[in-house]
């Protein structure tokens, strides 16, 4: 008897869990996943997320939110080398040519 009724709540339980997937609304995990890297707000969260959802809406917003932590990390190390690998990573981006202007900045005081 108790083997029967085991079996009856497994099933019970597989089927609820069946219906409870189901009822999921498509995307749920992109949404939760793409609210983590916004929390976590950092490079490696948002490439995770790209590389978790690659055909997801937020693509665009994770890559240029990549680029402005970029940004802001090279302007913190105010560097030659951060500012070279700025404008290497994103040619075309405004921010290149302030790291050009820096870079040129930053070398005249080498001189």
């Amino acid at each position: 008897m108790r083997v029967r009724s085991y079996r009856v709540c497994n099933l019970l339980l597989s089927t609820c869990m069946v219906m409870a997937f189901a009822a999921m609304p498509l995307g749920a995990s992109e949404k939760s996943d793409w609210r983590d890297a916004q929390n976590a707000d950092t490079v490696s969260a948002y490439q995770g997320f790209i590389q978790k959802h690659p055909k997801a809406k937020e693509v665009p917003l994770a890559d240029s939110r990549i680029r402005e932590l970029k940004w802001q990390a090279a302007d913190k190390a105010n560097t030659v080398e951060s500012y070279q690998a700025f404008a290497a990573a994103y040619p075309n981006d405004a921010n290149s040519k302030t790291a050009d202007v820096r870079i040129a900045k930053l070398l005249e005081r080498v001189s």
